[in-house]
């Protein structure tokens, strides 16, 4: 059997995969190849525990970063995000830089605009990224437009990659999305 990630794979390996003629199972967020078994992280419960969690710490105003609210991925987490903070009584706002992202400017243009809308919202402000290289963004932005992270803009992000959790300008809280267990039931 093959075990895969389709939206890694270069058409020629996902050709290969197709015309293999054995069981393969795809642990890709959001994958698109549908004649593929899928295991996959849940991706509502990910943004319902990310809400949950900012709810407790007292936090009124949310917004959520994303930078491709088309990913199926991201669809899901803005939902359970969503359904969890607006069933508490309150407002979601979506920071979504999906058409800006073809722009010519590139990080630093998206760094400047994230800054801009961060100051535009509510404080103290509880922000959720579609994963952590995203909640590093906002911890980015959120400084350089002299916010000031926790306290004014609280970030969670997701998968508590190392490199992103433990490497941040400011060590960032994020929901465990346990791919070792995806890989396991894969």
């Amino acid at each position: 059997g093959i075990i895969t990630l389709t939206t890694n794979m270069s058409s020629p390996l996902l050709e290969f995969v197709k015309r293999s003629r054995l069981p393969v199972v795809d642990v890709a967020a959001g994958s698109s190849v549908p004649r593929f078994s899928r295991v996959q992280p849940d991706n509502f419960a990910i943004g319902r525990v990310a809400a949950e969690e900012f709810l407790g710490r007292g936090f009124q105003h949310f917004a959520f970063f994303t930078l491709d609210r088309t990913a199926p991925v991201v669809s899901e987490r803005i939902r359970g995000f969503r359904a969890t903070v607006e069933q508490a009584g309150h407002r979601l706002h979506v920071l979504d830089y999906t058409e800006r992202i073809k722009m010519k400017g590139g990080w630093e243009f998206m760094l400047l605009w994230l800054g801009r809308e961060l100051k535009k919202l509510p404080k103290p402000l509880a922000t959720m990224a579609q994963y952590d290289a995203e909640a590093s963004y906002i911890v980015k932005a959120a400084m350089e437009a002299n916010l000031h992270v926790p306290e004014e803009i609280g970030v969670i992000g997701v998968d508590n990659d190392p490199i992103y959790s433990e490497l941040c300008l400011v060590p960032l809280t994020s929901v465990i999305s346990n791919m070792e267990l995806v890989g396991y039931q894969g």
